[in-house]
């Protein structure tokens, strides 16, 4: 068997149905695959904002975002707009440590660092 552009050539065409039938089940089983993972994503999602929502991560959290965002060089407006918040949501993240996990999640990406060494004290931040 060859490719020939985008549809699999074979030599004799016997066992083209085959071919075909191999093939439709592996994209069935690889869209499946997919749909589990994206399941997977929305649910691993949901539990970090429980955690953050349930967890008193609040002390030290403002110091460490404002900190990060000085190194970066950004001001809390250039950020905000980055992030794709309000300029008063990242004051008040800086100012009282309270924002959601979503909008933790924008900051921390236009950062360039991970939620869990903004969240964490000790050992684990930084890392």
């Amino acid at each position: 068997m060859s490719w020939g552009g985008d549809t699999a050539v074979t030599d004799g065409g016997a066992d083209r149905p085959a071919l075909e039938e191999a093939v439709r089940a592996e994209i069935q089983r690889l869209r499946c695959e997919r749909r589990a993972a994206e399941r997977l994503v929305e649910y691993v999602d949901w539990q970090l904002a429980e955690l953050y929502r349930a967890y008193p991560f609040r002390d030290g959290l403002g110091e460490r975002l404002r900190r990060a965002r000085e190194r970066s060089g950004l001001s809390r407006r250039m950020l905000a707009r980055i992030a794709g918040l309000h300029p008063s949501t990242v004051a008040r993240a800086e100012r009282t440590g309270r924002t959601s996990y979503d909008s933790l999640v924008s900051i921390c990406r236009v950062l360039g660092v991970a939620p869990d060494w903004i969240t964490l004290d000790g050992p684990a931040a930084g890392r």
